[in-house]
C-alpha cells in the first residue's frame, strides 16, 4: 500500500528530446505529482506534450525519444534506467493506461475476455483465477452479458463498450495509479457522462489514484482535485482546480476558460486563442513559450524565461503572475461584519431548562444579506445552522424589493450535519408587486432551495 503523504507518481524537472536536425524539446523541466486516491487533471491543446509526459511515466515514450534529465518516482523508487522486463512489472499492476483510441489499442486477432484476462495472468493469476476476475471487472465496468462477450472480437463491440473494456482493462489487478488519455474520444455525450461516471466510481471505491488528460475543462472542473496546465512542453500554470479556474494567472489558461461556450456568451462572438502550438522545431530555447499568441507579450517575455510566481500552491510561468495576484488577493472574501460561532441559549422554566438555540454558526459578510427560514415557534435552529453554514444566498437582483421562498422540491440532494438536504431544483419565484427583469431573475431562480421534509399545515419554504 502506498503511503498517503507520499505522491504515488511524482515527476519531476522532467525534459524529453527529439532529434530532428537538432535538438527539440517534446516536454521541457515539467514536474507532475499525483498523491494516492487523488485525480489530478493535464491539460493543453493537442501538441502539448501531455500525452507524452504520460507515457514516459509508464516506460512507453517512443524509441527516438531521449529523457536527458529530470526524476520518474512511482511509490518513492526510481523508474528511469529501468530494463523492460522490470518495467512490465509496473505496467497493468502497479500503474495502468487507458489509451485515446481502444480500437487500435486492442488486439483485433483476439477476443476481448482473453485480452483481459491476459494482464492477470502475466502478473501471476492462474487460468481459472484470471478468467474469474476478467468477468468480475467486466461486471464493474457495466458490459452487458459478459459470458457472452467475453467470447465476441473488438469489432463486434461498439465504442462505448470496446472503452470499457479498455478500463477492464486497465483495472483487473486493481493498481495504485490509472492513467487515462483522452478515454472519452470519438464516444457520444451520454457515453462519454457514462465512462467518467465509471472512472470517478473507480477512483472513489478502488481508491485509485487517477491521473486524466483531458480538453474539457468542465468534466476537470466537477472530477479532479488539482490541475497542470501544459502549453509547448511545459507546464505554465498548475493548483487547485477550483482556484486555477476561478483566478487564472496565466494568460493561456485565461484564453483556455475564455474559449468554453456558455449560455452566459449566448449572442456573442465565440473567443479563441489566435495562433497554434508551435512545432517542435519551432520552439525557442529561450523566453516564454507563449510568446508568439499572447495578448500581453512585452519584450522581456521574449528573451529571457518567466519567473515561476508560487502563491497558496497556486503556481504560473509568467512575469505577469505577481501583479493578477495582487488583484485576486483584492478581490477575495474579506473578514465578516459579524461573525458567530457555537452560539448555544438556554431558558429557565421552573425546574426545566429550555434550549432556544444550540451551536449556532453564523457569518455575515460586508455588503451582503442573509436570510433566516424556519418555523417561528421552533426558532428553528437546525435550520439557521444549515442556512449560515452550508449554502451561500445570491445576490438579489436589481430593482427586487420582495422576500425570496424557495419551493420544497423532491428529490435527491446532499445532506448536511443538521438533517437538511441541499437541492438543486428551481425555487418557484415569488410574486411581490415590484418584478425585476427576466434576465435578472435568472441567477436568483437557479440557485440552491432548502429542503426539508414537510408536516402538515401551510405550505412553507422550509420546515423543521
Amino acid at each position: 500500500m502506498a503511503d498517503k503523504k507520499q505522491p504515488v507518481l511524482s515527476i519531476e524537472n522532467l525534459t524529453m528530446d527529439f532529434e530532428l536536425g537538432k535538438t527539440c524539446h517534446a516536454v521541457r523541466d515539467t514536474s507532475v505529482r499525483i498523491k494516492p486516491g487523488e485525480m489530478v487533471a493535464l491539460v493543453g491543446e493537442s501538441g502539448c506534450g501531455k500525452t507524452m509526459t504520460a507515457l514516459a511515466a509508464i516506460g512507453l515514450q517512443p524509441r527516438n525519444a531521449k529523457i536527458p534529465q529530470g526524476k520518474i518516482l512511482f511509490d518513492g523508487s526510481e523508474l528511469r534506467g529501468l530494463t523492460e522486463d522490470q518495467w512490465n512489472q509496473y505496467r497493468g499492476r502497479n500503474i495502468a493506461m487507458i489509451f485515446q483510441e481502444p480500437m487500435t489499442a486492442l488486439n483485433p486477432l483476439m477476443k476481448v475476455g482473453r485480452q483481459i484476462a491476459e494482464n492477470a495472468r502475466i502478473h501471476g493469476a492462474s487460468k481459472e483465477e484470471a478468467k474469474r476476475r476478467a468477468l468480475e471487472v467486466m461486471r464493474q465496468v457495466g458490459l452487458p452479458d459478459v459470458e457472452r462477450l467475453y467470447n465476441e472480437y473488438p469489432h463486434r463491440l461498439s465504442g462505448g463498450m470496446r472503452q470499457r473494456v479498455m478500463i477492464a482493462m486497465a483495472l483487473v489487478n486493481q493498481p495504485e495509479l490509472l492513467i487515462a488519455d483522452e478515454p472519452t474520444t470519438a464516444l457520444d455525450v451520454t457515453i462519454q457522462a457514462q465512462i467518467m461516471e465509471l472512472i470517478r466510481q473507480m477512483n472513489r471505491e478502488m481508491g485509485t489514484a487517477v491521473l486524466l488528460i483531458s480538453h474539457d475543462l468542465g468534466v476537470i472542473r466537477q472530477m479532479c482535485t488539482r490541475v497542470y496546465i501544459m502549453y509547448a512542453g511545459r507546464v505554465v500554470e498548475s493548483g487547485e482546480t477550483k482556484e486555477v479556474l476561478a483566478h487564472p494567472l496565466h494568460p493561456y489558461t485565461k484564453g483556455l476558460i475564455a474559449s468554453i461556450p456558455s449560455l452566459e456568451k449566448r449572442g456573442q462572438r465565440l473567443s479563441s486563442i489566435p495562433g497554434t502550438v508551435p512545432a517542435l522545431e519551432d520552439r525557442s530555447e529561450h523566453g516564454c513559450p507563449f510568446y508568439n499568441r499572447c495578448s500581453k507579450r512585452r519584450e522581456i517575455c521574449e528573451k529571457e524565461t518567466p519567473p515561476m510566481v508560487v502563491h497558496k500552491g497556486h503556481m504560473a510561468l509568467c512575469v505577469d503572475a505577481k501583479e493578477e495576484l495582487g488583484t485576486v488577493s483584492a478581490t477575495e472574501k474579506k473578514a465578516p461584519l459579524l461573525e458567530i460561532r457555537g452560539l448555544t441559549k438556554e431558558f429557565r422554566q421552573g425546574k426545566d431548562r429550555v434550549m432556544a438555540v444550540h451551536k449556532i454558526d453564523l457569518d455575515i459578510q460586508r455588503e451582503r444579506s442573509l436570510a433566516w427560514w424556519g418555523n417561528p415557534a421552533a426558532a428553528s435552529p437546525p435550520l439557521g445552522r444549515c442556512w449560515s453554514t452550508c449554502w451561500t444566498p445570491p445576490p438579489a437582483p436589481s430593482g427586487w424589493k420582495g422576500r425570496t421562498s424557495p419551493a420544497r422540491p423532491a428529490g435527491s440532494g446532499r445532506t448536511c450535519a443538521s438533517g437538511c438536504r441541499l437541492s438543486s431544483r428551481t425555487p418557484t419565484p415569488p410574486s411581490t408587486p415590484t418584478r425585476p427583469s427576466a434576465g435578472s431573475l435568472k441567477s436568483l431562480w437557479r440557485s440552491t432551495a432548502l429542503e426539508r421534509p414537510s408536516r402538515s399545515g401551510p405550505r412553507r419554504s422550509a420546515r423543521c
